[in-house]
């Protein structure tokens, strides 16, 4: 039996366990399966790629004939340096902490960006930075409106419940701050976006560029990070350009969401668009110049105003 799905650490002793009690009952006794565990690492939009070219197969496992079964089939597509033979519980918790270290490198930029805004600063060029020193990589070091998806939260808040299980309470705390400090992040641009709105959205149109979930072009919304960070009553894109509209929001770095900003331009002429309006740009992508020299009110995530 493979286990494919991400679960919490130590499943497969449960399984194990369920089956051999199983089989016990059985005329032979004798035992006829092996778990394995083997994580699948694939990305919303990618999951094709990533399957034909992996950065790695992980195959956990304590019965080493069923451990090279499943390298012999990999092995018809994957090169052997790619494939990693660990122990169950060791490949088990690898995919939670994949996950988990993704999503931290996402809210800890996030903080920066925060901090960029308040200080004057620009989080592109401090994350350039910092991503030229190779120790640290220029990988998941965009600023954001924060996690999507339910895969990162949900595994971090498992590596929560099995720390704190364990009585890794500190542990605990610490992963959990990641979570938080994601949903801080959605709600800080909800609460910019109404704080330039004068503070209410009565009679306000907001289209959402990029509302769907993944850095690639997707029709999944399952839970988007523009979710919370659009403020209500919002509408969509196609809804926002036939009524006056008082801002967009931009939720994911697609190429077609930027190319379709310097619309903006003829709206205004047109009076389609209330003023002042605003381009909320909350993954850096749009060309903010074009944007303000349309006549828009520009925020940036991570951009400093100082």
């Amino acid at each position: 039996m493979v286990e494919t799905s991400t679960l919490p650490v130590r499943t497969a002793k449960v399984i194990t366990t369920i089956l051999s009690a199983a089989e016990a009952e059985t005329p032979s006794g004798r035992k006829s399966f092996a778990v394995l565990s083997n994580p699948e690492f694939l990305a919303e939009g990618t999951a094709i790629s990533d399957l034909e070219s992996p950065d790695r197969v992980l195959i956990g496992g304590e019965d080493p004939s069923a451990v090279e079964a499943l390298v012999a089939i990999y092995g018809h597509w994957v090169p052997a340096e790619r494939i990693l033979r660990t122990n169950l519980w060791s490949s088990e918790l690898s995919k939670l902490t994949a996950n988990a270290f993704l999503a931290q490198r996402v809210s800890s930029i996030n903080s920066i960006a925060a901090l960029c805004e308040a200080t004057g600063a620009d989080v592109q060029e401090v994350a350039r930075a910092i991503g030229s020193d190779s120790r640290i990589g220029a990988k998941f070091l965009k600023a954001g409106p924060g996690i999507g998806g339910s895969c990162f939260q949900n595994h971090i808040l498992n590596l929560v419940v099995i720390c704190g299980h364990e009585g890794l309470h500190v542990v605990a705390a610490t992963w959990q701050q990641e979570v938080s400090l994601n949903t801080w992040q959605q709600h800080r641009i909800s609460a910019l976006v109404v704080r330039r709105l004068f503070g209410t959205m009565t009679d306000m149109g907001i289209s959402v560029l990029g509302f769907a979930y993944g850095l690639r072009p997707t029709s999944s919304t399952r839970p988007t990070p523009t979710t919370p960070a659009r403020p209500s009553p919002s509408a969509s894109a196609a809804t926002c350009w036939r009524k006056a509209c008082s801002a967009s929001s931009i939720g994911l770095p697609w190429r077609r969401c930027s190319r379709r900003l310097p619309r903006r331009r003829s709206l205004l002429e047109e009076k389609r668009l209330r003023q002042p309006t605003w381009l909320f740009d909350a993954r850096a992508v749009a060309d903010a110049a074009a944007a303000r020299a349309a006549g828009l009110r520009v925020w940036v995530v991570g951009e400093g105003e100082g």
